[in-house]
């Protein structure tokens, strides 16, 4: 029988924010590795041991506008950043609604991000008095999420937790928003292209390895562990945004492995568990024999020279047969060229996804790659 989904109100932050002192404590203890790793950057950039490629640059830029404003500052994920790096309690417990930079939409405001200027406070204490102002039937994502989700199988059926603020309509026990299906999109194209099945059959015997460029707050490596438990998930990223990922995944996966990498030529470990590289490691980082590498969205926003030192990591590390899968915009025709152009200076064979599932994709356009 389908799965007949059901509308049962709207999860608002006050409930999804509980926060205990002891996970309050192990972000603290996070966000001063992540305080190091920014030491470790300049310290490295000073003594001439790290080129423009190790810097935020492109669409990271600190310094580029993402959005207006009107009184004409400069925001952007740094924004987010200085906010988490207070270390207040009130913003910690609530990081879901300061997470803008990584998907392009203001959960806060349930509304894409460039629509919105940046949040730059504290959200007020009585937030969810104006949320509810805004609050109205499900958005049109909640049913694409739940007509997708019907033509998946049921073990993909599931949201992100109601933890660190996650506000979304309640469908069963999901909470639902923008968010949440822009993640089930490339869940489904996974999915399709036969990846996840055999991903998920491989994981019975060992310990199938997942490199995810460009890890954002950790809402695609949440989806895949979920759905292959037995896996070691390599997240690499800017220092800034690994504060965001590692936070929030160790918070909702305790009791599981989940190593800051410090030191260049890192070994990554076989077993299960998540392991964190801030980018100017990874081209010495070693993790032979990925079973998958991906990228959605942020190589686009890359320069070439960046793009193509990632591929080079791809490139040694997927094992044989394995590969590497992006979805990525093209702002413009000449963006698209230049992505494809400068990925395939290292990898080859692109190959189109197609879905029959999601009749009009909302994410960019997703290929498979070999090395």
């Amino acid at each position: 029988m389908a799965w007949q989904p059901r509308l049962n109100g709207f999860l608002f932050s006050d409930a999804s924010s509980a926060l205990s002192q002891q996970e309050f404590d192990n972000i603290n203890a996070i966000l001063g590795g992540i305080e190091g790793l920014i030491a470790r950057r300049q310290a490295l950039t000073s003594e001439g041991r790290l080129d423009a490629t190790a810097q935020p640059s492109g669409n990271w830029d600190p310094t580029k506008k993402q959005v207006y404003e009107i009184d004409a500052q400069t925001t952007s994920f740094m924004t987010s950043f200085a906010l988490l790096m207070q270390r207040d309690y009130d913003i910690l417990k609530k990081l879901r609604l300061y997470s803008q930079a990584f998907s392009g939409y203001q959960l806060a405001t349930l509304a894409p991000a460039v629509h919105r200027p940046w949040i730059r406070e504290k959200l007020p204490a009585d937030y969810d008095r104006f949320l509810r102002m805004l609050v109205g039937n499900p958005d049109e994502s909640v049913h694409k999420f739940c007509n997708t989700a019907n033509q998946l199988p049921e073990a993909y059926r599931f949201s992100f937790p109601a933890k660190f603020g996650e506000i979304g309509w309640i469908v069963d026990d999901m909470v639902l928003s923008k968010d949440t299906w822009m993640y089930l999109e490339r869940i489904c194209l996974l999915h399709e292209c036969g990846i996840l099945p055999a991903l998920i059959e491989k994981s019975k015997t060992t310990t199938v390895r997942i490199m995810e460029i460009g890890s954002g707050f950790g809402g695609l490596a949440y989806f895949l562990k979920r759905i292959i438990p037995n896996s070691r998930i390599v997240l690499i990223d800017l220092p800034e945004s690994l504060a965001f990922c590692l936070s929030y995944l160790a918070t909702v996966f305790p009791g599981i492995s989940h190593a800051l990498v410090t030191t260049a030529d890192y070994p990554v470990p076989e077993g299960p568990g998540f392991t964190y590289v801030s980018n100017y490691d990874a081209p010495s980082l070693q993790v032979p024999n990925l079973d998958l590498a991906i990228n959605t969205l942020s190589m686009a926003e890359m320069e070439d020279e960046q793009i193509i030192s990632y591929c080079k990591l791809i490139q040694r590390s997927l094992a044989p047969g394995a590969q590497f899968f992006e979805q990525n915009f093209g702002f413009s025709t000449n963006a698209t060229k230049n992505l494809v152009a400068a990925i395939s200076q290292v990898l080859t064979n692109p190959r189109l996804i197609q879905s029959a599932i999601i009749p009009t994709l909302e994410k960019g356009t997703p290929r498979l790659w070999s090395a």
